[in-house]
């Protein structure tokens, strides 16, 4: 068997599907915005919205049940969320257990991009107010992001994004499928603003942890984590801007 080391993660990892190139993922990209901003929209201009509600619960349950095994797996490997403020470079001795927690963050990578579907279920439910610049941005920049984690660095400071991500969709999707039922409307109605502030914390925590990462007393391949930290400043600034929109300025009228 080949020894584990940081150079043949790289050569182990580049074999896995989407890990090669950014050609698959450009590609698949490329195809979703299509489809979301011209090819659908045009389908569905002389049609009634479709009725997705059994396959979009369907959708949601999956989705929750994937996060929870993700973290699940990743509790199993050795991953902790007591790390989120402490340096873990990426130059000591790579193990198994890295590799394993290397291959569940791959699947994080499948769960992000599965989440293209949703976008695709707003067109064709008429939605299109929810298709906005911020969904698009945040969908595609996680998927980037997660991708380029894995292909340049690999380590456990870098699972981190993927863990988070995932206990806080954990939390969305639950959300997202009691909302689909009217019993739960009135309730699911209040506890939207605080979603999203779920959604704002998640991202400063990130942040915070991306910085860690990005110090240059921490051996890590920053310039990753500098794209993280401007990625998310971005995100953070959306966030807080629809926050603002959509909640405070309700509650002053």
């Amino acid at each position: 068997m080949e020894e584990l080391t940081w150079e043949t993660r790289k050569s182990i990892v580049s074999t896995w599907p989407l890990m090669g190139s950014y050609v698959p993922f450009i590609t698949i990209t490329s195809v979703y915005l299509f489809l979301v901003f011209v090819f659908l929209p045009k389908f569905m201009s002389n049609r009634k919205p479709y009725n997705l509600k059994f396959i979009i619960r369907w959708y949601n349950i999956g989705q929750i049940c994937m996060c929870v095994y993700a973290v699940w797996k990743l509790h199993l490997f050795g991953f902790s969320f007591k790390n989120t403020w402490k340096c873990i470079p990426t130059d000591g001795e790579f193990t198994r257990q890295l590799m394993q927690l290397n291959e569940s963050y791959w699947f994080f990578i499948i769960m992000r991009l599965v989440e293209y579907f949703e976008t695709i279920f707003f067109v064709l439910r008429k939605k299109s107010h929810q298709v906005s610049a911020l969904h698009v941005y945040h969908h595609i920049s996680t998927a980037f992001l997660l991708i380029t984690f894995l292909k340049y660095s690999g380590g456990i400071m870098e699972v981190y994004l993927g863990a988070v991500n995932s206990v806080v969709h954990i939390i969305m999707y639950i959300y997202y499928l009691l909302s689909s039922f009217e019993m739960t409307k009135g309730l699911t109605n209040k506890v939207k603003p605080f979603l999203t502030l779920i959604q704002i914390t998640q991202l400063v925590i990130i942040l915070g942890h991306s910085i860690v990462g990005a110090l240059p007393s921490c051996g890590t391949v920053h310039w990753v984590y500098y794209l993280q930290i401007i990625n998310l400043s971005l995100l953070l600034t959306l966030f807080v801007r629809f926050y603002r929109q959509s909640f405070s300025k309700k509650k002053e009228n």
